[in-house]
């Protein structure tokens, strides 16, 4: 307790109020870059050690990944890109950087659908929705602590996990418009098509229905439909046309 509560106090007296440019909002943090990095690379440890990174396909997703997220609000983090051997349609980031997909969505899409789902994932992290999500269930201020206070502690480990567990259950479904928006916005950046995050989410809405999946990328934001009509509205204002393109899948 003698070594938290000075702890404590250091991570709450680095509060700051910055401007977000991807959320357009004046924002009271209560961590430090550095610490958000140290943060997702925890909880990057830990996805690692559950689950087989598929090094055949990382770098090909790394690529896109990296012309995406320069493209971005936050470019000067140390992004990474790696695909997960496993079989459910799933992306998901990790705060600070970490970005994973799993193979089965990954050889679904063509590389302007490939950037989009990146790009929606880049998101998430340029408007620190993940630490935000932590935050509000306090677990940022409890992990942060744990590892300033020694990475391979119990306590650490078990806020990890938490800490995972807490960022599968996917975000607001004001968080999940704005990464839409943002993610189609970054891909456009970067010279990918931005239509093609319509694709994604008509094909994802296509898998849903026919294999009834509940836990995938798309099951815990908010429903397809609505999504592919806010995304069509702002596409059409950022890069006009008439329809969403054919897929280049090969």
């Amino acid at each position: 307790m003698k070594l938290m509560l000075p702890l404590f106090i250091l991570i709450l007296t680095g509060c700051a109020t910055t401007y977000n440019p991807a959320t357009g909002k004046e924002e009271t943090l209560m961590y430090s870059r550095a610490k958000e990095i140290a943060v997702g690379q925890a909880i990057a440890k830990k996805v690692e050690k559950e689950y087989k990174v598929d090094k055949k396909d990382t770098p090909y997703v790394a690529w896109i990944g990296r012309k995406v997220a320069f493209a971005s609000d936050r470019i000067a983090l140390p992004y990474s890109f790696k695909v997960l051997d496993r079989k459910d349609l799933n992306a998901f980031s990790l705060p600070g950087g970490p970005v994973y997909i799993n193979k089965a969505l990954f050889k679904k899409l063509d590389k302007n659908e490939l950037a989009a789902v990146l790009g929606h994932e880049i998101a998430h992290i340029n408007a620190r929705d993940g630490i935000k999500k932590l935050q509000a269930y306090k677990l940022y201020t409890l992990l942060t602590i744990a590892l300033l206070a020694g990475k391979n502690t119990q306590a650490a480990a078990e806020f990890t996990a938490q800490a995972l567990n807490i960022l599968s259950l996917g975000y607001s479904q004001e968080d999940e418009l704005r990464a839409d928006r943002l993610g189609a916005l970054y891909a456009y950046r970067a010279g990918f098509d931005p239509w093609a995050s319509i694709t994604v989410l008509k094909m994802l809405q296509v898998e849903k229905r026919k294999q009834g999946l509940s836990s995938s990328w798309f099951s815990t934001h908010p429903p397809t439909s609505e999504r592919i009509t806010a995304l069509e509205k702002y596409l059409k204002i950022l890069s006009p046309r008439k329809k969403a393109p054919v897929s280049e899948r090969p």
